[in-house]
């Protein structure tokens, strides 16, 4: 079968309209045809990228091929990133922390605390709830409305000892010292002299209250105890409303302390001496020796020794314990930094270790995954502490 191209030629005045060319002008118009094409054809390569040339010829036999399995052996070897955790296999864990009032220690510490997850912690996700302050929080997970909680050792040890309680204990966190405020005319020296006296002790549901309470129960101690807030205290004490405004002092320059010891009028008293300090320690076990240093308050001359209590992280017992160990994990291990910026800045205490000491003492038990922890860390955990 021949092919036959067919081409119409312009009308001359001596062909026909539609006359066929003649063979060989076809065949000249055909190979320019060709012609043109080639080199349109040649431009189109050249304005492009080039092709790719065939894998087969061009491959260098001396060049060995690559072999995907080590890049998949190279990932699976990568180090996982040291500041996230998630060593749950489950979904992710929703945590409600109970804090405080706003401004106050408690509520900033859980705050820190939930930052803390949000940044690090991949097995769970964490929210703030404001409550009643440290007195309120056990409360609040013992009625499964939160599931962890910054609470203090001296209100865990009286709930302890009323109840069975839901909770166990997890990171220490601050220390919180006890003092007295007083005026240098009350006749007031130590602790001894407040009996019968009338004492601003703070709002009811505080940390500081309830431990003045709980010592003073313990003590068979009787005293006019009047529960208001710390600045109605502080205008108390200065207007001889009161003779003495019960605080727990902050390691670092609280605005409501502060204002309290202005004045030449007034005067701090801690604990001191053995005799002191070895009663209110035998009455309640939750507490600890301190000292607030000098140079934390202006007004302040000297250190004044004293006991005080820890602030602690507590949590539900039924929270698995991949999550508290992935929690503790990032707090002794990211804390330093991550908390920078919360009060800790000043009175944020890693030091203070893993607690055991004093929650043997308080009668209390730790949660596992706070105990695993510290075994990966070397350290014997009490068998009174595990549940």
């Amino acid at each position: 079968m021949k092919l036959r191209i067919w081409q119409r030629t312009p009308r001359s005045d001596d062909a026909p309209a539609g006359a066929l060319a003649p063979r060989g002008v076809r065949l000249v118009a055909l190979l320019a045809a060709l012609a043109m094409i080639a080199a349109a054809c040649g431009e189109e390569a050249s304005d492009d990228e080039p092709a790719a040339p065939d894998e087969e010829e061009s491959a260098d036999p001396d060049e060995p091929e690559e072999d995907e399995s080590d890049d998949d052996e190279a990932a699976a070897e990568e180090p996982a990133d040291p500041s996230s955790y998630d060593s749950c296999d489950a979904d992710v864990f929703d945590v409600r922390i109970g804090g405080g009032s706003p401004g106050s220690s408690v509520q900033v510490a859980s705050t820190g605390i939930s930052e803390l997850i949000s940044t690090y912690v991949e097995s769970a996700r964490s929210t703030v709830v404001s409550s009643g302050g440290a007195g309120a929080n056990p409360e609040l997970i013992q009625a499964g409305e939160v599931e962890m909680g910054t609470s203090v050792t001296t209100v865990l040890y009286e709930l302890n000892q009323e109840e069975d309680v839901n909770w166990q204990m997890m990171m220490p966190g601050y220390t919180v010292p006890l003092y007295i405020a007083t005026t240098q005319d009350s006749g007031i020296e130590t602790w001894r002299d407040l009996e019968g006296r009338r004492l601003a002790m703070g709002p009811r549901g505080s940390g500081v209250s309830q431990t003045w309470t709980a010592m003073f129960e313990e003590l068979g101690f009787e005293a006019d105890l009047q529960y208001i807030p710390y600045d109605e205290g502080n205008v108390a004490l200065r207007d001889g409303s009161v003779d003495a405004h019960m605080l727990g002092v902050n390691n670092f320059p609280a605005a409501l302390e502060a204002e309290a010891f202005l004045g030449d009028d007034i005067k701090w008293i801690g604990f001191t001496g053995d005799d002191d300090i070895s009663t209110v320690l035998d009455a309640l076990p939750a507490l600890q020796e301190q000292t607030l240093q000098a140079d934390v308050y202006e007004s302040l001359d000297e250190n004044i020794d004293t006991v005080g209590y820890i602030a602690s992280l507590i949590v539900r017992e039924d929270v698995p314990d991949c999550v508290t160990y992935d929690v503790t994990r990032a707090f002794f291990e990211q804390g330093e930094d991550a908390l920078s910026g919360f009060f800790w800045d000043e009175s944020f205490e890693l030091g203070l270790g893993s607690g055991f000491d004093t929650y043997e003492a308080m009668g209390v038990t730790v949660h596992n995954g706070y105990a695993q922890y510290w075994e990966e860390q070397g350290e014997e955990v009490p068998a009174a502490l595990l549940r």
